[in-house]
């Protein structure tokens, strides 16, 4: 059996609502699965009863955008909180209110100076208003763009327009990302460092994994849909290396990632299903006291 722990809906830039998302996983044979959307918990509600009702067993959870500085320049690297209950999903809320605002700011900025260099997209008010009002990233401006001619895809927008050098986009500033471990941990929940060998090499990521397990870092995904063989490997011994646990997903968005299967990934991803019953015990080692 196999679980897939990082996973998004359209409550930030996947296209399959929470509970759709649940009944994909079921389809696909998957024993747990995980709702980790982008800076919001707004839909866990509706995705844990759905999951529970098709006998999948939920992993309520969400994606933290933070930073912290790496030989001298600020990296962004992404924490996963999962095994969140009520109190905590609460708790996650106050901590991203404020972060959810600046990047909001910053993401309305980009659209603008899109708009000014002479891209005919629509304006933040109405791309907003298209995914629902939801706090909208850089993904959605990027479906524009590609829509309208200016990339071929995805992954050439992002390398190319919304990129941070391209002087469209000016990133907010983020969450420290020692304290959001360690607010996590002190939650009861399950911190998660995702896919971090994704932009950055693995002789940097050291110094931070040693900050960060000091912190209260639990686990690291090693089993990541973009990972090739040796990130993987890397993966895996810096997770080792370190006393993090393993964690895994296919960072499934819908249609906004086509290629990305959920559980499968671009085909091989096979999380064991003991990862997942792994952090449920540090998760439940913490909440039973």
């Amino acid at each position: 059996m196999f679980c897939d722990l990082h996973n998004h809906s359209s409550c930030s830039d996947g296209t399959l609502t929470p509970s759709e998302l649940a009944a994909t996983a079921a389809e696909a044979g998957l024993g747990a699965v995980a709702l980790t959307d982008h800076n919001t918990v707004s839909g866990l509600h509706e995705f844990v009863r759905s999951a529970r009702e098709l006998g999948v067993e939920p992993v309520p959870g969400v994606e933290i955008s933070t930073e912290y500085p790496v030989d001298g320049e600020v990296h962004e690297f992404h924490v996963l909180a999962l095994f969140l209950g009520e109190a905590s999903a609460e708790q996650v809320e106050t901590m991203l209110r404020e972060a959810r605002r600046c990047s909001d700011v910053s993401k309305r900025e980009l659209v603008d100076r899109l708009r000014a260099g002479g891209y005919d997209i629509p304006t933040y008010d109405e791309i907003r208003a298209e995914a629902g009002g939801v706090s909208i990233n850089r993904a959605h401006v990027a479906a524009h763009l590609v829509r309208l001619g200016y990339a071929a895809d995805r992954k050439e927008v992002f390398d190319t327009i919304l990129d941070e050098n391209s002087g469209y986009y000016r990133p907010a500033r983020r969450l420290d990302s020692l304290e959001v471990i360690s607010a996590i941990r002190h939650m009861g929940a399950v911190s998660v460092l995702a896919h971090p060998l994704l932009h950055l090499e693995a002789h940097r990521l050291e110094g931070f994994l040693e900050k960060a397990s000091a912190a209260g870092l639990d686990a690291m995904e090693v089993y990541y849909s973009e990972y090739d063989e040796r990130q993987t490997e890397q993966a895996l011994a810096l997770a080792g290396r370190y006393g993090l646990a393993c964690s895994g997903g296919s960072d499934f968005h819908g249609g906004n990632k086509p290629h990305i299967t959920i559980g499968a990934g671009k085909g091989d991803l096979a999380v064991p299903y003991e990862w997942y019953e792994r952090l449920k015990a540090i998760h439940d080692s913490r909440t039973s006291k």
